[in-house]
């Protein structure tokens, strides 16, 4: 039996609850999920981020229709390159 979190959940049940909570906010910001179980991959993660963070681009733009106000719209963004890969949002409240 594991040790019982502050509200009397399992630790070990609150812990892979946030894991899914945090991989779904990754994946919805286009972010991506690091996982660090010990403080060793932990600067590993880091790392990669900061990797990641020398590398990246941002885009912007004004959208030609200003119609719609409220509504969700959809974005993609496509980049030639056998070795590029895009991270971004599919969609935003415009």
């Amino acid at each position: 039996m594991g040790l019982p979190s502050r509200n009397g959940e399992l630790a070990s049940e609150a812990y892979k609850r946030a894991t899914l909570y945090l991989r779904l906010l990754a994946n919805k910001t286009a972010g991506q999920f690091q996982f660090a179980d010990r403080a060793k991959s932990l600067g590993l993660s880091f790392a990669r981020i900061a990797e990641q963070l020398r590398q990246e681009y941002a885009l912007g733009y004004y959208p030609k229709n200003q119609i719609g106000h409220g509504l969700m719209r959809e974005i993609k963004v496509s980049v030639a390159g056998p070795d590029l890969v895009v991270r971004a949002r599919k969609s935003y409240l415009h």
